[in-house]
């Protein structure tokens, strides 16, 4: 049972990350649609709350 609940708890972790991921990617998308310059790490890390030096209206 334990292998069980393991194995739907490492699935349901990959689906979190995935999603997490997805969404990320979206952001960096529309970003890259209006033509914003942001890497996308540059991206995950206004997301996660970090500093990025750019332009203001790039951020």
């Amino acid at each position: 049972m334990r292998k069980i609940i393991r194995k739907y708890m490492e699935a349901l972790l990959w689906m979190i990350i995935n999603r997490l991921l997805l969404l990320q990617m979206r952001f960096y998308s529309s970003l890259k649609i209006e033509a914003n310059s942001l890497s996308l790490e540059e991206v995950r890390d206004v997301i996660n709350g970090k500093t990025v030096l750019d332009e203001q209206k790039e951020i």
